[in-house]
This record gives structure tokens, C-alpha cells and sequence, in this order.
């Protein structure tokens, strides 16, 4: 055995041992404390592991007269959350990362490995009292360890011997610590407790994962319920390498689909669940190939991959990898469901398959999955002129509704936000603070000069309100500084046009 393989033994059995020891273990990680607690969810392991950690408090507190260290005190809290019947386990765990400053995906992954149920409305019920519940309820329990320690000492007090002045002065004395220690429970639980719900703020209010570029809090929300909801790994398909293989790759769909459609057979559908999906925009773009539908008519030599604005000479659009539009083959029925649009019988379409590698060393163009972090980067790189802190404020989903209402009042009322005289006059008409008013400017900007229009989730995938979670595919979003024609950007090999048929 190698001595790089002997080191990573001895660290595999210090962190397993690190996990068994519980409490005894002063520095233990997160996936130790996530382990530890997984394991004392089971109700015959629990006692032992609640003893275990209780005895080892204790005796810091007790024996090792450490009753004005904070940590002490924190241990036993959380020992004695644990003791509490069918949440115990649950609560320790996720209490101790929240603690500790676990990132919202640290903590609800904890929450999915111990229990079932949407982790958010749980921290949320959580901080609106149930925290405070739980914690005068270990207070009592521990209010109850002490008062039976209490009454031991004195019974055994009652048999100490006349003649035994320093045993009797030293139970005496014992009492005393005890009780003057008992006295102090609520105060030090009190000041935890407040510690807990400050982070737990702090942890309701992140807007984003950190360790993951353009993680959403809408993102992680979703991503919790499908851990819970995780199914054994499937295969997905391979990305394509080459415009060969996926002109390839579309006849082998086309013939599975014409099958299905001949044998009355349900026709093939998206292999990728929400969590395939999630992880995805998690990762970041890696798929080479990406497509966009375009109606026939603008899809002449003459043409562009997107709408070219005549005031910047640049052009943005939204598009998404070809392995997600893949199941439906050439059909435009198919691919307008697969990417929630409508779809028009009487319009001819074309795909457009576009090397996004090829297309960014050709000219300037810039592809990304689109999330509130990223399109709100690319804005705050761009837009030097608004406040950058409007703009975090408008990349976020509870100003998206916000959003999304004013749009739709302002369509009603025939009011044209893009024109600015006309958006302070809406504002107005809907009362909007000045800062109100300045917010809407801000995404209203966002919309003109990205696309990031009323319906962008800011979560790397499309809005679909005909799939059963209201979600649709992977998006991409690509800013091109330089667009070429189409003639020009399939004859250097950038893209391939293909006919979508109808049935």
C-alpha cells in the first residue's frame, strides 16, 4: 500500500470515528455532524447517542467547571434538542448547521437525508416560533436533569456521618453549584436561541448558494424537493461532439417518432427530470450545441440568428441545448411544446443548430445559462449608469412577481414602459414611491436591453404553464456584438439550418 493511499485510510477512520464520537468530538465537519445525526435518527442508536452526548457535556459543565463557556452551554442545547421525541435527530442536525453557518444547500440536504416534506416551509415555521418552543422545552428537560441531580446529592447528603465535615461540606457546596448552575439555564438557552434565529434570518434571506455560481434561492428550493424526491441515477444522453452527430442524432429521432406516431404509441418524451435540469444550470453551460426556432421567413441568407437592434448593432436571444430539445425531432409541434410557445399550424419554422464554441471564436458572442446572478452580472458590467444595488434588487423572484403584475397593468391600461416618459407617468398612476419607480426603471431596462422580459424565472429554465411543474427546458442566453448573416455563419460551418416539419 502506497503512503498517499495509508494517509487516506487513517483519515477515512478518524472522520467515521469522528462521527461515532458525537459530542466527544470537539471539531467535527458538516458531513460528520449530518452523519452523526442520521444515525441517531434511528430510535434504538438515539438513546445511546443521546446519553453519550449528554454524559460528555455534562461533565465539561459539571466536573470541568466550564458552566461560563458558551460552548458547553451550546452542546448541551443541542444534546438536549436531540432528546425531543420524533424531531430530535431532525432538529439537532440542521440546528447545529444553521449554528455553524451551513450554507441553505448543506441544510437542506441534511433535511432530505433525515426527513420527507419542503425544507423552506420548515425553516420557516421554525423561525416564526417553533424554534422558541423547542428550545424552552429542553430547557425544562434540562431544568429536570438538574433538579434530579439536585435530589440525589441531597439524599446522599442525609447519610453522610456526623463525624465527615469536608464530605458533607463538599456535597453542600455541590448543591449549591448545581442549583446556581440550574439558575442560569434560561438565560444562556435564552441568549442561543436568539443567536439561532439571527442566522436563521440570515439563511431565509439568502438569495443565492455562493459555493454555486447563479444558485437562486428559487433554485435550491426547487432543487431540495427533488432530492427528496431522487430516484436512482438513469442514463442521459451523451452531448454531442460534432454538427455531424447531431444531424446524425435528429434522423435517429425522427424515426422513433414516425414509429410512435405509426404503432398509436405514446411519442418519445424529455428524459431529464427537474433535478437533471437543475443540475445543468449548477454546472454551467457544457454543451457545445445549442438551438433556437425561428419562423422560415427570417431564416434566409439574408437574415440573423436573432433580432439585431438598429440603435446598438448588437443582438441577444434566447436559445437551449440541442440534447434538450433532442426527444422531438424535427418536429415543430414537438419543439414549440418541448420549449413552451405556442405553436402555429400554418407557419413554417427552422431550426437553427448553432456551434456556440465556433459562433464566440468567430465573432464577439457570449452564451450562458441565464439566472438573476449572471444576467444581473452582465447588467451591472453594462448598465454603469443605474445603481447596482437596484439591480440585485430587480434580479430576484419576489420582484419578478412585482415585476410581472406591473407589466400586465401597465398592458391594460396601454402604457409603454420602454418609453420612459410613459413609465413615470404609470408609476404614478399606481403610486409608486419614487424608489418604486427608479426599481422598475431598472428591470424595465433589463427587459429592453437583455430580454430578460415578465416571464424570465432567473433560474436557467423556461416558463411552461402546459408541464406539470410549470417548467420547461434548460434556456441559454447569447449577447452577440457582431452578428453575421446566416448565408455567411452556416458557409463557415458557425451554424446548420434545418426545415421543422408539421404533421
Amino acid at each position: 500500500m502506497t503512503e498517499a493511499a495509508t494517509e487516506t485510510e487513517e483519515s477515512t477512520l478518524d472522520w467515521i470515528w469522528g462521527a461515532i464520537q458525537g459530542d466527544f468530538n470537539k471539531n467535527p465537519t458538516i458531513g460528520q455532524i449530518i452523519t452523526n445525526a442520521a444515525i441517531t435518527a434511528i430510535p434504538l442508536v438515539d438513546q445511546v447517542a443521546d446519553g453519550r452526548d449528554l454524559v460528555a457535556n455534562l461533565k465539561a459543565l459539571i466536573w470541568d467547571k466550564r458552566y461560563n463557556e458558551m460552548a458547553v452551554w451550546v452542546g448541551l442545547f443541542f444534546t438536549l434538542i436531540g432528546l425531543i421525541p420524533s424531531l430530535g435527530s431532525l432538529l439537532k442536525g440542521v440546528l447545529k448547521l444553521i449554528y455553524r453557518g451551513a450554507k441553505l444547500d448543506d441544510v437542506f440536504r441534511a433535511f432530505n437525508a433525515l426527513a420527507k416534506g419542503n425544507a423552506w416551509e420548515w425553516l420557516k415555521k421554525l423561525r416564526a416560533g417553533e424554534l422558541r418552543q423547542h428550545a424552552d422545552e429542553a430547557a425544562r428537560m434540562l431544568k429536570q436533569v438538574f433538579d434530579n441531580i439536585i435530589a440525589t446529592l441531597k439524599e446522599a447528603l442525609s447519610y453522610v456521618p456526623s463525624w465527615a465535615d469536608d464530605l458533607y461540606k463538599n456535597i453542600s457546596d455541590l448543591i449549591a453549584e448545581m442549583r446556581a448552575i440550574r439558575d442560569q439555564i434560561d438565560e444562556m438557552f435564552g441568549k442561543i436561541t436568539a443567536d439561532l434565529e439571527a442566522k436563521l434570518d440570515d439563511l431565509l434571506k439568502q438569495q443565492a448558494d455562493n459555493s454555486v455560481e447563479g444558485n437562486s434561492r428559487q433554485t435550491l428550493m426547487m432543487r431540495q424537493e427533488a432530492d427528496a424526491n431522487a430516484k436512482p441515477p438513469r442514463r442521459l444522453p451523451p452531448l454531442p461532439e460534432s454538427m455531424d452527430e447531431v444531424m446524425k442524432r435528429m434522423d435517429d429521432a425522427t424515426q422513433k417518432v414516425q414509429q410512435a406516431r405509426a404503432n398509436g404509441s405514446p411519442l418519445p418524451q424529455s428524459p431529464y427530470t427537474l433535478d437533471d435540469k437543475l443540475a445543468i444550470v449548477e454546472a454551467g453551460l457544457e454543451e457545445k450545441y445549442i438551438v433556437r426556432v425561428i419562423k422560415s421567413s427570417h431564416a434566409k441568407d439574408s437574415g440573423n440568428i436573432g433580432w439585431v437592434n438598429p440603435d446598438t448593432d448588437r443582438s441577444n436571444y434566447w436559445t437551449t441545448t440541442y440534447t434538450q430539445l433532442e426527444h422531438a425531432d424535427k418536429d415543430a409541434e414537438l419543439i414549440a411544446k418541448a420549449v413552451g410557445t405556442t405553436y402555429d399550424p400554418k407557419t413554417d419554422y427552422t431550426l437553427l443548430v448553432i456551434d456556440a464554441a465556433a459562433a464566440a471564436k468567430q465573432g464577439d458572442i457570449t452564451t450562458f445559462i441565464p439566472t438573476y446572478d449572471r444576467i444581473g452580472g452582465l447588467a451591472k458590467s453594462e448598465m454603469t449608469d443605474v445603481d447596482p444595488k437596484l439591480i440585485d434588487q430587480a434580479m430576484t423572484p419576489e420582484y419578478s412577481e412585482r415585476y410581472a403584475e406591473l407589466f400586465e397593468q401597465a398592458g391594460e391600461t396601454g402604457a409603454d414602459l420602454s418609453d420612459s416618459d410613459s413609465l413615470v407617468d404609470f408609476a404614478k398612476s399606481q403610486g409608486l414611491s419614487p424608489k418604486e419607480t427608479e426599481l422598475l426603471k431598472a428591470r424595465q431596462i433589463i427587459n429592453d436591453k437583455y430580454g430578460a422580459n415578465e416571464q424570465f424565472l432567473g433560474i436557467g429554465i423556461t416558463k411552461d404553464v402546459n408541464s406539470p411543474d410549470g417548467l420547461g427546458t434548460v434556456e441559454t442566453y447569447s449577447l452577440d456584438k457582431k452578428p453575421g448573416l446566416l448565408g455567411d455563419l452556416e458557409q463557415s460551418g458557425v451554424l446548420k439550418r434545418v426545415g421543422l416539419t408539421s404533421y
